[in-house]
């Protein structure tokens, strides 16, 4: 039997997740806070239960995504007061995811 240690491909895969993670500063042993699924997308357990929402925001993705079914990225951007951009950055997410 191969142990865990020999899987060096695993090494890869967790260093880019790991670049991607916020850890607390609390002098403590670090425990993540958040994680950065892209410059527009983060994951906080503190914010809508964990879920993916529009960094810096409380807006959960999936609303982002349904908006977007009824109107375009400016129209959507100026509903929730976010710049284009960002509505565009989680449109490519939910298109990649």
């Amino acid at each position: 039997m191969v142990g865990w240690r020999s899987q060096y491909a695993w090494r890869d895969t967790i260093k880019t997740f790991a670049e991607e993670i916020r850890f607390a500063d609390t002098g403590q042993p670090q425990h993540a806070v958040a994680w950065n699924l892209t410059a527009w997308v983060e994951i906080d357990p503190r914010i809508q239960f964990g879920m993916p929402v529009v960094r810096g925001t409380r807006i959960p993705v999936h609303t982002i995504k349904a908006n977007l079914v009824a109107g375009s990225p400016e129209e959507v951007a100026d509903w929730y007061g976010l710049t284009v951009p960002a509505v565009e950055g989680v449109r490519d997410y939910v298109l990649l995811s």
